[in-house]
């Protein structure tokens, strides 16, 4: 039903970059139409280029796609314009963890978790690099 919804409000807004976002971001979270995923996202930023939120959802598309590197670049742009964002330096530790920067995984994951500790998921990745 959300991804009826916003194809729908796209439809209805061609320039609503928060509908593209959130189904390309929906996408990535689900790992699932990842293509379709990253050019949404890019659509989102071609109207709001330096939107935190954006960026950090490119990076995670890419993250999904395998694509560390390419992660990697957009996450540090979003992390500067969004540093207190817990979700962001959960992936931004998400994608150190990945390429093998173990140390600065613990520590995005940690500010993750400074930010809001309700998050057992991020408990658990500390958990098992401890």
């Amino acid at each position: 039903l959300a991804i009826k919804e916003f194809r729908e409000a796209i439809k209805l807004d061609p320039k609503f970059a928060d509908a593209y976002n959130y189904l390309g971001y929906m996408f990535a979270e689900e790992g699932v139409n990842l293509d379709e995923a990253v050019s949404l996202i890019k659509k989102a930023l071609e109207y709001d280029p330096a939107n935190g939120a954006y960026l950090d959802s490119l990076g995670w598309a890419y993250f999904r796609k395998g694509m560390t590197d390419e992660a990697l670049v957009e996450m540090e742009k979003s992390v500067k314009i969004e540093p207190d964002d817990a979700t962001i330096r959960d992936h931004m530790g998400d994608v150190y963890f990945k390429k093998g920067l173990v140390d600065k995984a613990r520590l995005e994951w940690q500010r993750s978790l400074d930010l809001d500790p309700d998050q057992e998921n991020v408990k658990e990745k500390l958990e098992k690099i401890k």
